[in-house]
């Protein structure tokens, strides 16, 4: 799990992509995310379900945007068991957009898509 600001993404985003499942991904799905506790595991396990029948490598980023709740907690409990769950953490509110472009730098997948709200 890693604790990030802005700056910190912009000054070495490679250091933020790490491989999952040994190889490069073909798709990241970044989703923003602040006070979601009650959401994130529904959604993770919709993904799983979704993303895993797929044919190709794929990677979640979750960007954590200086979330009140419980959602870290919630992600810290999902990194157990979803392997291709990536969770970077925002300490300072920035908003949708931050979010979006932490977890865009982060994102190794030949393509992104991204949830919004």
């Amino acid at each position: 799990m890693e604790t990030l600001d802005d700056a910190a993404v912009k000054a070495d985003p490679a250091r933020y992509a790490g491989p999952m499942g040994g190889g490069s991904p073909e798709i990241s799905i970044i989703v923003p995310a602040r006070d979601e506790e009650k959401n994130i595991r529904p959604l993770l396990e919709e993904l799983d379900s979704v993303l895993s029948a797929a044919a190709l490598a794929w990677e979640v980023i979750v960007v954590d945007d200086a979330s009140r709740d419980l959602t870290l907690d919630r992600l810290r409990d999902a990194q157990r068991r979803f392997t291709a769950l990536k969770v970077l953490v925002i300490r300072k509110h920035g908003g949708q957009s931050a979010a979006l472009a932490a977890g865009i730098a982060a994102g190794r997948g030949k393509s992104g898509n991204f949830f919004r709200n």
